[in-house]
């Protein structure tokens, strides 16, 4: 269980029995009041706040709010609105809650609009989103937001859920206990009403095939977590206590009793999305998120897709027909009426200003993210093949940008084959990364974590120093928890010879369930070397990668990989629950590895989709916990408002020790080719890789690193480096190991250097 110091969200049995018992319903966080919000905005920025919410609703006579002491007011004067933006501005992570169904199943188009929307301008901003929806709901979000935002589509963290009581409760306090959002915005999800049952305006039931995500929303308040809910009838969660003057919207059995903090009321929950991502946009930005022609493009493929059959949510609970009336088709939405309206709300904006006032707020509002220095370290090209999504998968999961180092060791490589010298060679390598001075040593190679990598951090802490703190990131503990997780009861690990023979993973699995309380798996390692078999010595999995023996499969080289591959591949068993390729270099060969065990599982019975896993997701996930957890002492570049900053260009170098220079150009650009994440944060030709410095190598690796290129630098500057030998024997005994990491018995000696 993660759990960030900076909020501590924790949920006992008794609060998950409680809410899915259904006993009480908890109240939401105060709504910040106007005269708190005056002191924070000036009145321009509520008069535009007051202008949109205004814009919001055609029927006037929909816009009457009932107090609990009876009274009748206006709900639409901008209260809500600016509330709701004032809590997104103090967010870094924000879960965005959508998904609702027809009573037999089909989706409804404008919900999965909203959450496309919210996605897309919460990771521009720099903010973290994470999405949690139903399975169908999810894949039209997901199709939605990739042609207008492809990064966020593929990478951002999602959670999709199709439980029902008790289950569904414990599985929704767990994410929210994994993911430690600020905020929770509830897009138009059903709400349970006074009996407890779920309806839309119309009266249908929606029990059969909607998730009871107003659970979540009661999750939320019980930790006094802020939320909003974007809602366009009564029965939508978040609209307790509003009330309206037609018949129909006063009847009790359609509106639900659960409210939120802010409500954000609109005719549409897609166009009350586009007045707030607007608000979000020129804050940070100065800008608008979405143009006419794109809004418009959006809600026809909305409307398209759920025309489909395929768009059809699984049934979730058995309920009874005859509580359902006669089916009617999604509600498709109007293209021409929303970009009307977004046309209107831009003219809001643009006749008033988003300003704050003027009390220093200025400093923490609407600015930029924080630029973090991370160094990424392998034995050879995983690291390599491991940057497009590890990077992809950190800037949408995390609030910072980064300046990457990437450390490569190609001359030592394959780590596998070091035998007794990999301590040596591992010491060598995170002193080298460590003089770097980054935030954080990401470790991308599990051969290099599996022989007393602990030991090794402490050897390089003692060699240099308090000065430079070494923080390194494991990634065999980072797999073995997600192993535990997600891997069922019977998972895999494909994994290099030396990392399978020396037991690290086996080791590192048992203290994961361990520690979360768990059964250990049964898990079966699958060694992808033989070197005592002449047929495939010299043929193991990263080597075949390295060398790009498949290239030319019709080769000797070629075929004699194939075999071996075949023949690491038949060792994984029939009933595995996940295959997790636990070396960087695997997934390069993803589809073959796939095809490959998919041919021998057929004959036995199994067909369908392998479950491949690679683990750099679980590893981008503990480096951005680790970096909005640790308290950094190292003073990075200040930052500075997003409007101004926006073009900022992270950068991307690769350090290297091999004295062959093409094969490693050859590599970097091989790997980056066609990478759309270094494509979006490095505005820049990634092909174009520098030379090799043609500086003393030996410097590199004693007291003076290569310098860093300047944002302006187009591509990957590609360095030769040295990695200084560091004197193991005093250092080793000193942390309790000998210079091979082997743990010194009481009864040894150890002779003096």
């Amino acid at each position: 269980m993660l759990l960030f110091p900076k909020t501590g969200i924790v949920f006992t049995k008794a609060v998950r029995d409680e809410v899915a018992a259904r006993l009480k319903i908890t109240d939401p966080p105060t709504l910040k009041s106007v005269d708190a919000l005056r002191n924070i905005y000036k009145q321009t920025t509520l008069d535009v706040a007051s202008k949109l919410d205004q814009l919001l609703v055609i029927d006037k006579k929909r816009r009457m709010h009932i107090g609990k002491g009876g009274e009748t007011q206006d709900v639409q004067d901008g209260q809500h609105l600016l509330a709701a933006l004032d809590i997104l501005l103090e967010a870094n992570k924000v879960m965005v809650v959508a998904g609702k169904n027809t009573a037999t199943g089909r989706v409804q188009p404008n919900g999965a609009v909203a959450a496309a929307l919210f996605m897309d301008v919460l990771n521009r901003v720099k903010k973290v989103p994470v999405l949690v929806s139903d399975e169908i709901n999810y894949k039209l979000t997901r199709c939605l937001l990739t042609p207008i935002n492809p990064q966020c589509a593929r990478y951002a963290a999602h959670e999709t859920f199709h439980a029902v009581n008790g289950e569904l409760v414990r599985q929704l306090a767990d994410a929210i206990q994994t993911h430690q959002p600020d905020a929770a915005i509830f897009i138009g999800i059903p709400g349970r009403n006074s009996v407890k049952n779920y309806v839309d305006g119309s009266g249908n039931h929606l029990e059969e095939f909607n998730v009871a995500f107003d659970q979540a929303l009661e999750l939320c308040h019980r930790v006094e977590l802020p939320t909003i809910a974007i809602c366009s009838d009564a029965s939508h969660a978040g609209m307790a206590n509003i009330s309206f003057s037609s018949k129909e919207e006063k009847n009790d059995t359609a509106r639900t009793i659960m409210g939120a903090q802010c409500t954000v009321f609109a005719e549409d929950v897609a166009m009350g999305a586009v007045a707030l991502s607007e608000l979000i946009a020129r804050a940070y930005l100065e800008d608008s998120i979405c143009d006419a022609a794109g809004l418009e493009e959006l809600i026809k493929s909305a409307n398209k897709k759920t025309e489909d059959a395929a768009f059809k949510a699984r049934q979730v609970r058995h309920t009874f027909r005859h509580r359902h009336q006669k089916e009617a088709p999604p509600t498709a939405m109007k293209p021409d009426s929303y970009v009307t309206k977004l046309k209107e709300f831009k003219q809001a904006i643009d006749k008033g200003e988003l300003v704050w006032a003027q009390d220093g707020v200025e400093h923490f509002r609407a600015y930029g993210p924080e630029v973090k220095y991370l160094v990424l370290y392998d034995s050879s090209d995983g690291a390599l093949i491991a940057m497009k999504d590890f990077l992809g998968y950190l800037n949408a999961r995390s609030p910072f940008v980064f300046d990457t180092t990437i450390v490569t060791d190609h001359a030592k490589a394959s780590y596998g084959d070091r035998g007794c010298e990999l301590f040596t060679v591992v010491v060598d390598g995170i002193h080298y990364a460590a003089k770097l001075n980054a935030d954080g040593i990401v470790m991308l190679c599990n051969t290099a974590c599996s022989k007393s990598l602990q030991k090794a951090i402490e050897i390089v802490r003692l060699k240099l120093g308090k000065d430079i703190p070494v923080e390194v990131i494991n990634l065999i503990e980072t797999t073995a928890e997600a192993i535990v997780k997600y891997g069922g009861e019977c998972p895999v690990i494909l994994s290099t010879q030396g990392t399978a023979e020396n037991g690290a993973y086996q080791a590192a699995v048992e203290n994961a369930a361990k520690k979360l309380g768990v059964p250990v798996p049964k898990l079966t390692v699958v060694a992808c070397g033989d070197r005592k078999n002449p047929l495939y010595n010299g043929f193991d999995l990263a080597r075949i990668i390295n060398e790009g023996y498949l290239e030319n499969p019709n080769s000797n080289n070629g075929m004699m990989s194939l075999n071996a591959m075949r023949h690491y591949c038949s060792h994984v068993p029939v009933n595995a629950t996940a295959v997790f390729m636990c070396c960087t270099h695997f997934p390069a060969l993803r589809d073959q590895i796939a095809k490959i065990i998919g041919e021998y599982w057929a004959p036995l019975g199994r067909t369908g989709q392998v479950p491949l896993i690679d683990p750099v997701k679980y590893q981008a996930d503990k480096t951005a916990h680790f970096l909005v957890t640790s308290v950094s002492e190292k003073k990075r570049e200040h930052r500075q408002p997003l409007a101004d900053n926006k073009h900022f260009l992270p950068k991307v170098e690769v350090h290297t020790t091999t004295g062959n220079t093409d094969k490693v150009r050859n590599a970097v650009n091989k790997y980056s080719k066609d990478m759309d994440v270094l494509n979006e944060y490095l505005k820049a030709d990634i092909s174009n890789v520098e030379d090799f410095s043609d500086e003393d190598n030996a410097q590199h690796g004693t007291e003076k690193p290569p310098k860093a290129p300047d944002n302006e630098t187009e591509g990957i500057r590609v360095t030769r480096v040295h990695f200084e030998k560091v004197p193991l024997k005093e250092l080793a005994a000193a942390v309790g190991v000998n210079e091979f990491g082997d743990e010194i018995k009481k009864d040894e000696s150890v002779p003096a250097s």
